[in-house]
């Protein structure tokens, strides 16, 4: 893993350097530097279901998890950054009809509240117009994410797919979100910004895991100054589960 962190380090350090030659960077607009930083937490819902469907056991594990994502968007509409986070979960072994904890992968038997800590890195390149985006990235987890009750993801890419503008747009994400928790791992969202630009909000359906089933959610940033917003972020689901999150944001022109 190590080498493979240290091999995609130098390919993102010297991309910027290939990029920016003479005739290419449009030197009438600045590189923009983004950060947002993001956190809260939620509860999801763990279900044992039979051969029709019908739910066998149910358990409710907290989750908590804080992310951040840095980014610079060149002149060109290159979008390089890194996201990195971690995930925290509370697990209570419980005895199943068969006798044994029915949630198998996350450790199983024992007893007790076991704790899980799941920590990541998404370095990602991207290229955002003003009406598409596309961007992939490379998704190095300590753990496996969840996605059922005895059933783990192991991803090893990220990306999404951007139509629409400032004003109104639709993206389809995949293990993108601030904190990675924060949406299903599939995302489609439908967002819009007012026309003074003082605000963005959206709605979110959040599909294929970590939640049971999916979760709808909604948000709303506001922007302070051109350079500095906070953002709310709520979602919620069948068998009470749901999410509340935070995020402060800001973004600074980067003069060449």
């Amino acid at each position: 893993m190590h080498g493979r962190l240290a091999l995609l380090g130098l390919l993102l350090a010297s991309l910027p350097v290939a990029i920016d030659v003479p005739g290419i960077i449009d030197t009438t607009r600045a590189a923009t530097l983004h950060a947002d930083i993001a956190g809260g937490g939620g509860q999801i819902a763990l279900i044992a279901r039979g051969c029709e469907g019908e739910i066998l056991q149910l358990q409710h594990d907290p989750v908590r998890a804080a992310g951040l994502d840095v980014g610079v968007t060149l002149p060109t509409d290159l979008v390089i950054g890194t996201r990195a986070g971690v995930i925290e979960t509370k697990h209570a072994t419980t005895v199943g009809r068969w006798g044994e904890d029915f949630t198998p992968w996350l450790g199983g038997g024992g007893g007790g509240v076991q704790h899980f800590t799941n920590r990541y890195v998404n370095p990602y390149v991207g290229v955002e117009s003003r009406n598409v985006g596309v961007g992939i990235g490379v998704l190095i987890a300590s753990e496996p994410f969840r996605l059922g009750t005895d059933v783990a993801l192991h991803s090893d890419v990220s990306g999404h797919v951007r139509m629409g503008g400032e004003k109104a747009a639709f993206t389809l994400k995949w293990m993108e979100g601030v904190p990675l928790e924060s949406e299903g791992h599939l995302t489609a969202a439908f967002d819009a910004g007012a026309h003074d630009g003082h605000y963005d909000t959206g709605i979110f359906v959040g599909l294929v895991g970590p939640y049971d089933g999916a979760i709808f959610g909604a948000r709303h940033r506001i922007w302070f100054t051109p350079a500095a917003a906070m953002e709310l972020e709520a979602a919620a689901g069948t068998h009470q589960q749901y999410g509340v999150w935070l995020t402060l944001a800001g973004m600074k022109a980067l003069r060449r």
